[in-house]
């Protein structure tokens, strides 16, 4: 069943409105007729079950048949994941991928070792990377759409750790603790967190002991050294392994 996510305005009682991109996909791709079913999604995770029911010019009304919660959300742990910015298309993976395992909010960096310049270019990337989450939450039937945020340096990464129950900082250069090794030393059960991953080059040293200083643990993900685009995945996956019903 085709999935779409509306704004808590479109919904009125029986019936949802659908404009926009969407409603071009659903009557110019899909080519959806009269009362075949669609899933649409507040963005706030309750699901309804609707059919289409009147399509006008610039938009379709959809009746609303029945509703229930979202089954695509974390309800223990909310995951924001720090990017050190990539070449090339790289951040689209991560974005999309990262997505589909569950994050909530994405939010690029720059680093000493980012190669990238995207300060032309930044508007254009954010849209396109925030259409992609949306494309990636739809797929995932997800519950809300990540927001991917405006870019960062690493030290204003580092002043916005407080707001973290837990900050885990992948690091090509720990040895010792792995992530399994923090999550199970805890003795709280963190609702909020952060994870870093750099760009292809890594972190200097100094950057890490400055993530270390604002409260993050530096971890191993394994005895291999995984490309950026990977490792954002590899977290999560781990994180609702250990967190998620």
């Amino acid at each position: 069943m085709h999935r779409f996510f509306v704004k808590p305005h479109q919904i009125e009682a029986d019936s949802i409105t659908i404009d926009g991109e969407d409603f071009k996909h659903i009557t110019k791709v899909l080519r959806l007729k009269d009362q075949e079913e669609i899933e649409i999604c507040d963005g706030a995770d309750k699901d309804y079950i609707a059919v289409v029911d009147q399509v006008e010019k610039d938009y379709l009304v959809a009746k609303i048949l029945r509703t229930h919660n979202a089954f695509g959300e974390n309800q223990k742990i909310k995951v924001t994941l720090f990017q050190g910015v990539p070449k090339g298309t790289k951040m689209e993976t991560v974005i999309q991928k990262c997505v589909e395992t569950g994050v909530v909010e994405i939010t690029p960096f720059t680093s000493k070792r980012t190669v990238v310049n995207l300060k032309e270019k930044a508007d254009k990337k954010l849209a396109r990377w925030q259409r992609i989450a949306y494309e990636a939450a739809k797929q995932s039937k997800r519950g809300m759409v990540p927001v991917v945020s405006e870019m960062m340096t690493l030290a204003e990464v580092a002043d916005a750790l407080d707001n973290y129950d837990l900050v885990i900082l992948a690091y090509e250069d720990a040895r010792e603790q792995s992530l399994k090794d923090v999550l199970s030393s805890l003795e709280y059960d963190p609702q909020t967190i952060a994870v870093i991953v750099g760009p292809e080059g890594g972190f200097a040293p100094e950057e890490a002991a400055m993530i270390e200083e604002a409260g993050g643990y530096a971890v191993t993900l394994g005895h291999r050294i995984l490309r950026t685009e990977t490792a954002g995945m590899v977290v999560l996956s781990q994180l609702n392994f250990f967190y998620e019903d």
